[in-house]
């Protein structure tokens, strides 16, 4: 006998969605604006592909004028915010039994990393980056309800230093970093030539790519995956809310412009911009290491950027559901998509209001039909 409950799905899925995605303006059929503190997107054919929203007016104090934004993150809330998360997310009822369903393919002595968005950190105060009072949370949620050793999680970032004062003061256990080499230091130079770091290339790993991809003295590269996602068995993806000078968005997907590692040693994703970003994006995210690994997916949106390129700086929104400009808000999901959606529904309402052109988009689109493409494959 079916259930009142999921009489609705079956009719919000055969009716209400093809509906929606008819609407001009729209992102792949993502439901809307937020407008509570739990906002829910749903889509209908994947049961794992839905975004929550924790909204908390406390998460920060910042007046947008004081230099150190950063320190007026309120760590506590942060960490309500994400027990609330998981919990969201799992439909759980404590975070115990939250983070031990997100990884319930963990086992004692398994290496986890974590991926967050450090791109513009190089930029100190002047520019956002992912939060280290969210990594905090997250890693206190696998120390306290797994039991996960301390150096067993990496933070990695490899185009970038990973600065103490900027992160690892701000963070509260005893992690493995995973940076950019400093080839100007002669020790660097060697472990990059005879790759004996995790930053370095795997090369028995190689990233299928559509396109060639060409440095710029036109030799064709090969691209690999970095020795740390080859150790590790379970990765957590933390992007930020932010637009990105040549796309839509920056979020999961993008986010791992940075785990590429090439066969000329190049050290920053220069090679992957061009006509073919896009492609990039998606043909990067489809490696095993990548897709199969990532356990959850968080979206830093306490601050957040709408117009990267644009303007510098920390600006406030006119269109976030909150009160004083500031987004306060976590994002999390266990699809890259559903995450990618949400994110660019956001974005394309802000730049919309703000006089800004709308970015492209066409990795989602693509990303869709890349994994449908796949799954077909495999049944």
């Amino acid at each position: 006998m079916i259930s009142r409950r999921n009489l609705i799905k079956s009719f919000v899925g055969m009716f209400f969605i093809p509906l929606l995605s008819s609407l001009p303006n729209r992102v792949n059929n993502v439901l809307g604006f937020p407008s509570s503190q739990k906002n829910r997107h749903y889509n209908p054919f994947h049961p794992q592909a839905k975004v929550f929203e924790i909204h908390n007016e406390e998460a920060t104090s910042w007046d947008y004028t004081t230099e150190r934004y950063l320190d007026y993150i309120n760590q506590d809330v942060v960490d309500d915010m994400v027990d609330e998360g998981v919990c969201e997310l799992t439909g759980l009822g404590d975070p115990k039994g939250a983070w031990r369903n997100i990884m319930s393919g963990y086992a004692e002595g398994d290496k986890i990393a974590i991926k967050p968005n450090f791109n513009n950190i190089n930029h100190g105060y002047q520019d956002c980056f992912t939060s280290p009072q969210v990594i905090n949370s997250v890693v206190k949620g696998l120390v306290a309800h797994l039991n996960v050793p301390e150096d067993k999680i990496y933070v990695y970032d490899l185009c970038k230093k990973i600065p103490t004062e900027l992160v690892r003061d701000r963070i509260d256990y005893k992690l493995n970093y995973v940076e950019r080499l400093d080839l100007s230091k002669f020790k660097d130079k060697v472990r990059l030539r005879l790759g004996l770091h995790l930053s370095c290339a795997n090369k028995s790993e190689i990233i299928k790519m559509r396109n060639s991809i060409i440095d710029s003295n036109g030799k064709k590269l090969t691209c690999y995956v970095p020795k740390v996602l080859t150790e590790v068995k379970h990765l957590i993806n933390i992007s930020l809310l932010t637009n990105h000078i040549y796309l839509l968005g920056s979020g999961p997907l993008k986010n791992h412009f940075g785990s590429v590692r090439f066969s000329n040693g190049a050290q920053y994703p220069g090679c992957l911009h061009g006509d073919k970003i896009e492609e990039h994006i998606v043909d990067i995210n489809l490696n095993p290491h990548i897709k199969d690994k990532t356990r959850l997916y968080i979206c830093d949106a306490l601050f957040g950027v709408y117009a990267r390129g644009e303007k510098k700086g920390i600006h406030k929104w006119k269109t976030f559901c909150c009160k004083k400009g500031t987004p306060n808000s976590l994002f999390f999901s266990r699809d890259p998509l559903a995450m990618e959606k949400k994110i660019a529904d956001v974005i394309i309402k802000e730049r919309k209001c703000q006089g800004y052109k709308i970015l492209p988009h066409h990795y989602l689109s693509d990303y869709q039909s890349q994994i449908s493409k796949f799954h077909s494959n495999n049944y």
